[in-house]
């Protein structure tokens, strides 16, 4: 009776870590999947900004902005 308490204690706690183990990797996967849409979000509108000319850059080098 006692081994078979044992035993199904054993099963139970090795499904509970696998279960557990699972929904981390699901959570890390939704992470980086948020991440990936943050970054693309902001390069493309980095991509979508105008290029400053050079006349624009040199003033903001003096005026120590750059």
């Amino acid at each position: 009776m006692v081994v078979r308490f044992i035993f199904l204690s054993l099963i139970v706690a090795v499904l509970s870590y696998a279960l557990g183990r699972s929904h981390a990797q699901t959570q890390e996967t939704a992470k980086q999947i948020e991440i990936i849409k943050y970054v693309h979000t902001k390069t493309s509108k980095i991509h979508a900004a105008p290029h400053a000319g050079r006349d624009i850059l040199l003033e903001l080098m003096r005026n120590k902005k750059l």
